[in-house]
Order: C-alpha cells, then sequence, then structure tokens
C-alpha cells in the first residue's frame, strides 16, 4: 500500500507543491524578520549609561527604544538573551546600529538560500524531470549553503561584527553562540551534498544507457 503510494505520479507531485507553498511561507517570513530587524526592532540587553536619564541601567530594551524612545513593543525580535551591547559612552555609534540590524538577517541567510535552491528542485520533481543536471546542481547549492554558510554567519557575527565595533566606536558586542559541528544546518546540509551525489550518479548511469541503445 506505502509503496503504491510513494510511487503514484499525482501524490508525488501534491507532495512537491505542498513543499513549494511550505518554502513560500517561510521565506514571507524571512523576509518580514529582515524588515523588522532593518527597521531596528531588535531586544538586547544594554550594558551602560541611559542618555535620557543619566542613570546606569543592564536590562533588555528595544534598539529602536535606545535610539528615538519607541514606545511600541510589537513585532520584534528577541535576541536579550545571548546578544549584549556594552556602551562607554552615552550613544549607540552609526556602526553598531548597522552591525546589529543585520545579524538576525544574516542569521536566516543561509536556510533561506536553500529554500530558494529547492524550490526549482521540487517544480522539477512535480514536472517528472527527475534525473536531470539541473536537479543535482539545485540540491549540490543548497547543501553548500548550509554546510557553508552556517559556519560562516556564525563566526562572521560572534567574532567579525563584534571586532568591527570594538575596532571603530566606542561601543562592545558580545554574542553568545555555540558553532557546533553537529548542528541541523550543517547535518542537513551534508545531506543535501550526498543527495545530489545520487542524482548526479543517476544522470549519469541513465546517459550511459541512453547511449549504448
Amino acid at each position: 500500500m506505502l509503496q503504491k503510494l510513494v510511487r503514484n505520479d499525482k501524490f508525488a507531485q501534491r507532495l512537491c507543491h505542498g513543499l513549494q507553498g511550505l518554502i513560500f511561507l517561510f521565506l514571507i517570513l524571512f523576509a518580514g524578520i529582515t524588515v523588522i530587524s532593518l527597521l531596528g526592532r531588535i531586544s538586547i540587553n544594554f550594558h551602560g549609561l541611559n542618555p535620557k536619564t543619566n542613570t546606569g541601567y543592564d536590562n533588555p530594551i528595544l534598539l529602536t527604544d535606545f535610539l528615538d524612545n519607541t514606545s511600541s513593543h510589537v513585532w520584534y525580535i528577541n535576541y536579550s538573551q545571548k546578544l549584549h551591547l556594552f556602551l562607554s559612552g552615552s550613544s549607540v555609534a552609526f556602526l553598531t546600529q548597522l552591525l546589529i540590524r543585520l545579524i538576525p538577517i544574516c542569521s536566516v541567510l543561509p536556510t533561506s538560500m536553500a529554500l530558494l535552491f529547492t524550490y526549482p528542485f521540487l517544480q522539477n520533481i512535480a514536472n517528472k524531470n527527475v534525473f536531470v543536471t539541473e536537479n543535482a546542481s539545485y540540491l549540490f547549492k543548497a547543501g553548500l549553503a548550509l554546510l557553508i554558510g552556517s559556519p560562516v554567519v556564525t563566526i562572521t557575527t560572534s567574532i567579525f561584527f563584534p571586532f568591527l565595533i570594538q575596532s571603530f566606536t566606542d561601543n562592545s558586542l558580545s554574542l553568545s553562540v555555540q558553532i557546533n559541528p553537529f548542528s541541523s544546518d550543517i547535518l542537513f546540509g551534508a545531506i543535501l551534498l550526498l543527495i545530489a551525489y545520487i542524482f548526479d550518479y543517476g544522470i549519469y548511469l541513465q546517459n550511459e544507457v541512453d547511449s549504448t541503445l
């Protein structure tokens, strides 16, 4: 029964279209994260002097609250558990503001790229174009986006961004992250690369069979 269901062309087509719909929803979510991040609606932990009251504080606050006293706390990204900004003065430098806004965007970038490459792959499967060169290429690019992109983003946001802020401003940024070689992104990236190899080998065998006929 299960084999008949899996081998059913209509089932495979509907499954691919359903997954494409999920990818589309995820990409909309990632676009929303990008917009919210660029608007500065990110909750982080400030440590230093509050320029409005001239008193010290050590608590989570939205970046927009610190800059222009925005009162609304709806639609924001919570980074207060792992993002800490230390102020030696009473202002947040422009470079600091920019890099803080880029951190959530960078964090979803590898997954977004992998989903963008997976979408046309699913479309080809739905159209019964299975063992074609494009599919192996799509899977290979999606795997690389996760396998390489994830650790690169982690290193960039947790080491390079704080280094830039410390070097060119009077602010100091600390981002608590763990570089885990067994994280889901890295594992899924490796699996996608393996599947890409299987597709590439399948294409090679198909070409060999076609050339002998």
